[in-house]
């Protein structure tokens, strides 16, 4: 055993381990992977049960090895492990006489101040072997014990890794969220030193120190001792004063990273997703000591921001800069609420296994869909609503959570059954927005709530994010017994670990939601922005991973009337459940008494969701050589009356003022056919395009005149013959195209 005399260490004693065979093999790891090269060496110094867990991550280990009925590996389980799982990670079950001491000590967890509060209590800690993947004082000290079972918790930010509880990850396995390698050192007396060590030098269990009386009694399962709690909360003005603090010195690598990484997310995404994501990382990074220039950083982003949203117009400099106080403000309260809570611990992964679930599809009962919304908003599953700032998208939101209040018909018809509905809104004011809104719309206030946070009380709790607090969110809904919860925008609500980017981030992120809406029945209706770049599938232009659309079961987007300016369009564009619905028309006009935004519903609208998403010149370009080609066809064998082609035409989405344009352009002529009432007007092409000819142009020469409106051309009398075009009339629209140089 190690025993500490003064600064010296000597071994005495010695405890026999189960499978653990003196081989003589090579303390140096072999070659051919990570559990494959070090689960031997391991075994040589005297671990038990070294055990794979998935490469690049921190469970499942194989089952029948963990807890307290969990067996020893025998050879063939190692060699079996080390074909079939030679790049797994590594992770230790101790002996019954080793415990891992557990102290995370970074962002929202203060670990190392309660270990400092229970030395003062029992006694200062021997120096020992540490393992870790963080930076000190972040890490598991092993030490030796007398086999008593001890508390799984020495108090916040401290795991205790047990024979029947947990395991640990260690050298060399690659910790899976920062990618960085784990390692063991020797600390020294003094502590402020870390001796890092090959992983030839691991520790023996026999060369740990022992844990100290005082110890193993405080934290005796059953003791009535109640470890301190040593974090003193952190202040929000703490956190700013932080972040002041770092102005003006040259910027760490991590915030020269988050500041790139920040301004190439706002060039091709959402700028206000972009920056509410990195004010939180920027401000995180001053607080844990690793944001040197953080400030200045920040305020770089904020200048790229403002002169972005206000030179494009969608933001006014008033606009803008309450939008960047409002995002500052909620960034320092977010970071201070994650400092301020204990979150699960890094090193260690739980003991349970992992098995498959499963069950037999002739056990479940078949269900038809249930609709809140018929063909919009489903009951139990998770909704997206994309749309660009402006166009009302969070009014909408009100005027849809009033009539579920209210049981109001819905803008197509129907009714729903009334129910409650839970707002979780990270920009709009509950006084001076969301309750004018929804009075506005005629809602039942006290059928709505809003969630504000998760704690004790409105006074004491800390804002709700994603993944993590999505019990906070379950409660709502089953306190309330919710038929409808709004999340507005949902990029706001999510943890900053999240990178709304990455498909399996989000994934795992909104996974929870949409067990929570299966479970309860409610519908979970999130908020997002669309990202600058045009595109011509809308499917495509939602802020973040298409994982998030993916995990959608319904998807709709606003966009602006291309035929009514003012006016804006609510489209489906995704359904797994049945058929798309046609499109609404709406505006957002505004309340004489109330003074604030509500919305008007006109009907329905023949524009998609790629119609509303599509930029003006291209929808303009697009819908032109649709017309054309409309006529080309309709009229390749002769003329037919108006009414008839644009009737044919609006079935077809084509308005009559694209149709007419398209006549222009094709040179089409009209003709009044019949006298009296029973008369009618006719297009037809001119004469070079349905009849033969000498030529691409036939043997009609035509001559090439400038009219100020295109439209006009088209009702040249035919007793003068055919209308006359542009010179490329009788090309095709592509040769049209190629013609004009467009």
């Amino acid at each position: 055993m190690l025993h500490e005399n003064d600064n010296a260490y000597t071994t005495s004693g010695s405890t026999t381990h189960p499978h653990n065979p003196q081989t003589g093999r090579s303390t140096c790891p072999p070659e051919g992977g990570i559990y494959a090269g070090a689960v031997d060496l391991y075994r040589d110094r005297g671990w038990p049960g070294v055990l794979p867990v998935p490469e690049g991550k921190k469970s499942p280990v194989p089952a029948g090895f963990t807890g307290w009925t969990g067996g020893w590996p025998e050879e063939s389980d190692y060699r079996l492990w080390q074909r079939t799982r030679p790049d797994g990670n590594v992770a230790l079950r101790v002996p019954e006489d080793v415990v891992g001491f557990d102290v995370d000590h970074y962002g929202k967890k203060h670990g190392f101040d309660t270990l400092t509060a229970l030395e003062k209590q029992w006694g200062r800690l021997p120096s020992t072997f540490i393992s870790s993947s963080r930076t000190k004082p972040s890490g598991i000290r092993w030490f030796r014990t007398d086999g008593r079972v001890l508390q799984g918790q020495a108090g916040p930010g401290i795991e205790v890794i047990q024979f029947h509880h947990r395991y640990a990850i260690v050298a060399p396995s690659i910790h899976p969220d920062t990618g960085k390698p784990y390692g063991w050192y020797r600390e020294t007396d003094l502590r402020r030193f870390w001796l890092p060590l090959p992983i030839s030098q691991a520790p023996s269990p026999d060369e740990l120190a022992r844990m100290p009386a005082s110890w193993l009694e405080g934290l005796a399962a059953g003791s009535s001792e109640c470890p301190p709690h040593g974090a003193a909360p952190l202040s929000v003005r703490a956190v700013e004063d932080a972040l002041d603090a770092t102005s003006g010195q040259k910027m760490s690598p991590q915030v020269k990273q988050a500041e790139m990484a920040i301004l190439e997310e706002m060039a091709v995404g959402s700028r206000h997703d972009a920056v509410v994501r990195g004010t939180s990382r920027l401000v995180r990074l001053a607080v844990r000591g690793l944001g040197a220039g953080a400030a200045d950083a920040l305020g770089k982003v904020y200048d790229a921001f403002f002169d972005g949203v206000t030179s494009d117009g969608s933001r006014t400099e008033e606009e803008a800069g309450a939008e960047l106080r409002r995002i500052y403000l909620w960034a320092l309260d977010r970071v201070a609420a994650e400092i301020n809570v204990q979150g699960e611990d890094d090193e260690v992964s739980d003991g349970t296994v992992s098995r498959a679930v499963l069950i037999s599809v002739s056990d479940v009962k078949a269900e038809e869909v249930s609709w809140l919304w018929p063909g919009r908003l489903p009951r139990g599953k998770v909704v997206v609503l994309d749309g660009d700032p402006g166009l009302g998208k969070s009014t909408m939101t009100l005027d849809v959570a009033a009539r579920a209040t209210r049981g109001s018909e819905w803008p197509d018809g129907g009714f729903p059954e009334p129910g409650a509905v839970v707002l979780c809104s990270a920009e709009d004011g509950v006084a001076d927005t969301i309750r004018p809104r929804l009075e506005a719309a005629g809602a039942d206030l006290d059928k709505v709530s809003v969630l504000v946070g998760s704690g004790s009380s409105e006074e004491d709790c800390s804002p709700v994010f994603l993944p993590d607090d999505v019990d906070a969110i379950r409660d709502a809904v089953e306190r309330t017994d919710a038929v409808l919860v709004i999340i507005d925008p949902m990029m706001a609500f999510l943890d900053g670990k999240v990178n709304s980017y990455r498909d399996q981030d989000v994934r795992l992120a909104l996974r929870p939601l949409s067990k929570i809406a299966e479970e309860t029945g409610a519908t979970v209706l999130v908020v997002r922005h669309l990202t600058k770049t045009a595109g011509p599938n809308p499917l495509y232009r939602g802020g973040g991973s298409i994982g998030i659309t993916g995990a959608a079961r319904v998807v709709m987007v606003v966009g602006e009337d291309p035929d009514d300016k003012g006016a804006r369009v609510l489209a489906v564009i995704k359904s797994n459940l049945g058929e798309i619905p046609p499109s609404l028309k709406y505006s957002v006009r505004n309340h004489v008494e109330l003074t604030c935004g509500h919305i008007q519903w006109e009907g329905t609208s023949p524009h998609t969701g790629a119609d509303i998403l599509t930029p003006p010149r291209q929808r303009q370009a697009t819908a032109r050589d649709a017309a054309e080609i409309f006529l080309e066809e309709s009229l390749s064998v002769g003329g037919r009356p108006v009414a008839d082609l644009k009737a044919a035409a609006e079935k077809q989405g084509i308005s009559q003022r694209t149709l007419e344009r398209a006549a222009g352009n094709l040179g089409v002529v009209s003709t009044r056919r019949g006298f009296g009432p029973g008369s009618h007007q006719e297009w037809s092409l001119p004469h070079s395009r349905h009849e033969g000819g000498d030529g691409e142009y036939g043997e009609h020469e035509f001559q090439s005149h400038q009219y100020d409106d295109p439209i006009s051309r088209q009702f040249t009398d035919a007793s003068q013959g055919p209308a006359v075009a542009d010179i490329d009339v009788g090309l095709t629209p592509k040769q049209r195209k190629m013609n004009r140089g467009s």
